[in-house]
C-alpha cells in the first residue's frame, strides 16, 4: 500500500518530534511507494500537543488537504 507519511517541521510534540517522522517511512519495508512529506507555517498555542499548535496543523489545512489529496490520486516518491 502505497504510504504518505505528513509532519509539521515546527511541532514540538513530545511524542513525534519531526526527526522521527522520517523514521517511519524508512520502516516500511513493504510499502511500495513512501514518502514523507514536511510542511511549516500556520499558528501556534503554548502547549505543543494542543489541536491549535503545530500539532493541529493550524492554518494550513486547506494547503495540505489539496497536497494529500493529489498525492493520493499519484501516489509518487
Amino acid at each position: 500500500m502505497p504510504t504518505l507519511v505528513f509532519h509539521h517541521a515546527a511541532d514540538a510534540c513530545w511524542a513525534c518530534q519531526p526527526y522521527e517522522a522520517r523514521n517511519i517511512a524508512g520502516a516500511l519495508k513493504n510499502a511500495p511507494i513512501k514518502k514523507t512529506i514536511f510542511t511549516d507555517g500556520g499558528g501556534a498555542q503554548p502547549e505543543s500537543c494542543e489541536p491549535m499548535h503545530h500539532h493541529g496543523f493550524v492554518a494550513c489545512r486547506r494547503r495540505l488537504s489539496i497536497l494529500i489529496a493529489a498525492w493520493i490520486v499519484k501516489p509518487e516518491e
